[in-house]
């Protein structure tokens, strides 16, 4: 059997098996508002147990070697969480992981701090050498944009980054960075703000970021805002090639329990194009994506005081034949005092699948509880089957295994709370659609416990 490799770049990694505080022994990546703590969640997508390899790295390294190597077993069709601040041999550890297993197997992280605000990505199964990074920002109202960029080589990367000024601010582009493998190194803005923004009148850099490299990479980012609020999201980049000429937001909000959206959209094409943007139920409107730039698409400017919820797609209407040039990520940011704080992004989807997992669930576990949106991009009806499979560690059983149909551009949303009511859950679902409808979807954990911090995380479900 060959071995897989999964690369969980960056930040460290997450999977709230256990609490949303700091453990007496603490593996963490520091960042803003204090220190952070990474738990991962491994799915397995096959019928047999997989043997896993886990592999720490630390950021920006000087030799290819990790710091710890850990064996665990991932059940058949099940998830396993990867208790990173049990591990004494990393200490204060601020760095990357790779997971080699014998079977395919995909991963989940999520990353919280002392105070419970978090943010959640999905671990990369290859590298690429082009990266899209469609949403930066600079001092841009306190928040400020780190990009985490990990070896996904067997041999030393030179990684170059090139931001790209679209709302407000200068293009700039750092010196190269060696990358040793495994290990990562994160570009961070608040190093870059005066060359990022230090245009007199304009205050902040708003706009995107193109990353290459010698060798495969992998890419995540984190979006943070300084001050009381301690707001956190993270979303993965987007590998050259991997976008469409249309483009998905499952979930668009504005002025609702004081959500909003902000959504990027990016041409990887050295010519402008013109796209179609369009919510649901609103009238479409045409507009124009800069060559190598991003296009803001927020729902404030586009919806004014309207409380909305639904669905956005952006279509291109100029794009030469066979490119694939758009991609896009969405930040939905709740920006009400009344209603709390809270942060979450979720990269866009491009085409549909027909079997869509989600390696991190939980209900009642800590405060922490599950809400997932399954959209049906099918012209028909969906009917899909829903599972969710328990941890090892699961204090409660998975619900029994259940049949639905979702109306033909539908959605249909699976709450852990009303499954599994008041049990005190850990594990994985799975969404598969039975008849070849084309289905995505987005999970969103919330902590019910500290409404006044940004304890929200979102991640996009995983396709096979």
């Amino acid at each position: 059997m060959a071995i897989r490799r999964a690369v969980v770049a960056v930040l460290a990694v997450l999977a709230l098996g256990a609490a949303a505080w700091l453990p007496p022994r603490v593996a963490y990546t520091q960042g803003p508002v204090g220190q952070w703590t990474a738990w991962p969640f491994l799915q397995n997508l096959e019928n047999q147990d997989a043997q896993c390899l886990v592999s720490f790295y630390r950021e920006d390294a000087t030799t290819p070697d990790p710091v710890f190597t850990v064996s665990v077993t991932v059940p058949a069709n099940g998830s396993r969480f990867i208790p990173v601040y049990s591990y004494d041999q990393l200490g204060v550890f601020s760095g990357s992981m790779v997971v080699s297993c014998d079977r395919r197997v995909v991963a989940v992280t999520n990353v919280v701090n002392q105070g419970g605000a978090g943010s959640s990505y999905t671990g990369f199964e290859a590298g690429a050498t082009e990266w899209a990074v469609p949403s930066v920002h600079a001092n841009d109202w306190g928040w400020f944009t780190e990009i985490s960029v990990q070896n996904a080589g067997s041999s030393p990367v030179m990684a170059y980054i090139a931001f790209r000024a679209s709302v407000r601010g200068q293009d700039y582009s750092p010196p190269p960075v060696t990358i040793q493998p495994g290990s990562v190194h994160r570009f961070d803005t608040s190093k870059f703000a005066n060359q990022l923004d230090n245009i007199p009148g304009i205050d902040g850099f708003v706009g995107s970021a193109v990353v290459t490299s010698t060798g495969p990479v992998a890419v995540v980012v984190r979006e943070w805002k300084t001050g009381e609020e301690a707001m956190t999201i993270a979303y993965n980049a987007i590998p050259a090639g991997e976008g469409g000429t249309e483009v998905f937001f499952p979930s668009q909000h504005n002025n609702n329990y004081g959500w909003h959206a902000w959504n990027y959209v990016f041409n990887s094409l050295n010519t402008p194009v013109d796209v179609q943007v369009q919510f649901t139920n609103k009238p479409a409107v045409t507009r124009q994506i800069p060559a190598r730039g991003s296009l803001l698409i927020d729902t404030l400017t586009y919806l004014g005081n309207e409380d909305y919820i639904g669905a956005l797609t952006v279509k291109c209407i100029s794009c030469p034949a066979g490119t694939r040039p758009l991609s896009g990520i969405s930040n939905e940011v709740q920006i009400d005092p009344r209603f709390g704080r809270g942060a979450l992004s979720y990269n866009a989807f491009y085409t549909g699948t027909t079997s869509v997992f989600f390696p991190s669930q939980h209900n009642k576990n800590y405060g922490w509880n599950a809400f997932n949106f399954i959209q049906n991009l099918s012209s028909f009806d969906a009917n899909v089957r829903v599972e969710w499979v328990a941890d090892p560690a699961s204090p409660s059983p998975a619900p029994p295994p259940f049949n639905v149909t979702i109306p033909a551009n539908g959605q249909l949303q699976l709450h852990t709370y009303i499954h599994l009511g008041t049990q005190d859950f850990i594990g994985s679902l799975r969404v598969t659609s039975l008849n070849g409808a084309r289905i995505v979807g987005i999970c969103n954990e919330n902590n019910e416990r500290v409404p006044n911090l940004d304890a929200t995380i979102s991640y996009n479900g995983i396709s096979q």
